[in-house]
């Protein structure tokens, strides 16, 4: 990293981990058919997307290998084996937990299995049904949060501890986090120029196309607009040369890095709320029990912006 900085190395350098998942390793058909599509799907869709696709994939393979072994072509899957899985994932315990999965994971294992039939028959494969075999009704249907306001008096007691955060980098992104709503990736990838103001005078956070690909203009508090100012203004001479974003290809100075690496979220979030929870008052003896944040996410779901 020093020597891409210093202009010694062209590329910039990327941590390689040793993987952790299993190896997708299905009848050779199958193989074929469904590394043709995850490739296909790559060049359009995050690592992170495809991921979860490979997992709907190797799972139902699995499953089809353990309880259908005669079955080695995706073109002899019916639709009645994709309803059978689903029933076994809904009840089968998990490796990790011991428990069926969730709603929220069967729902993704399903979609994602669902995609793969669709794009395949879609695409004109050969060895698939060519056809659609299970839909959004197959799946469970997505719990409905009702999003609530943190209460005044457990808001009150935290933003004290939160203003005395030493760290400016900490202090801002848990501001921004505050009054903008924002992703807490897009708050670490904020680049240096993320902050204007409307004719109004009004301060405005840029927030750049992350997940959904759409870059965003909101309004922002002056409290987090005067945090994220101290940070560019330390930051604005920094002598790193800029990163190249891995979804939009674009060349970017960002804002929250330190000797030449970006801080991570744990370090910008995790750490500093719960530093500012313990650093809070104490709830006044016999007050009702009621919700308080305990991380930036659920500060930004449920925080008025």
């Amino acid at each position: 990293m020093v020597l891409f900085h210093r202009g010694q190395v062209a590329a910039q350098p990327r941590k390689l981990m040793p993987s952790w998942k299993p190896a997708l390793a299905l009848p050779p058909r199958m193989q074929a058919v469904a590394e043709k599509w995850l490739a296909a799907r790559r060049l359009t869709d995050a690592p992170s997307t495809v991921e979860k696709l490979e997992l709907a994939v190797r799972v139902f393979g699995q499953w089809l290998g353990e309880h259908h072994p005669g079955v080695t072509t995706f073109a002899d899957v019916t639709r009645q084996h994709c309803l059978d899985w689903i029933g076994h994932i809904a009840e089968a315990p998990a490796p990790t937990t011991g428990k069926p999965l969730g709603v929220m994971s069967r729902i993704q294992r399903i979609s994602g299995l669902s995609q793969f039939f669709r794009d395949t028959a879609l695409w004109q494969y050969d060895d698939v049904p060519g056809r659609t075999l299970i839909g959004a009704g197959d799946a469970p249907k997505y719990p409905q949060k009702v999003p609530r306001f943190i209460p005044e008096q457990d808001l009150d007691r935290l933003m004290p501890a939160i203003d005395a955060i030493a760290c400016p980098f900490q202090r801002a992104a848990l501001l921004v986090a505050r009054w903008s709503g924002a992703r807490r990736t897009e708050i670490q990838r904020l680049p240096l120029d993320c902050l204007d103001r409307y004719p109004d005078g009004t301060a405005r956070l840029r927030l750049s196309g992350r997940k959904t690909y759409k870059e965003r203009v909101v309004p922002l508090h002056e409290d987090a607009a005067e945090a994220l100012q101290k940070v560019i203004d330390l930051r604005r001479h920094a002598p790193e040369r800029p990163f190249t974003d891995e979804r939009t290809g674009e060349e970017i100075r960002y804002l929250f890095m330190s000797h030449g690496k970006l801080l991570s979220t744990y370090y910008l979030f995790e750490t500093p709320i719960q530093a500012a929870r313990a650093g809070a008052p104490s709830r006044p003896t016999g007050s009702a029990t009621r919700w308080a944040p305990s991380s930036p996410n659920a500060a930004r779901s449920s925080t008025p912006s």
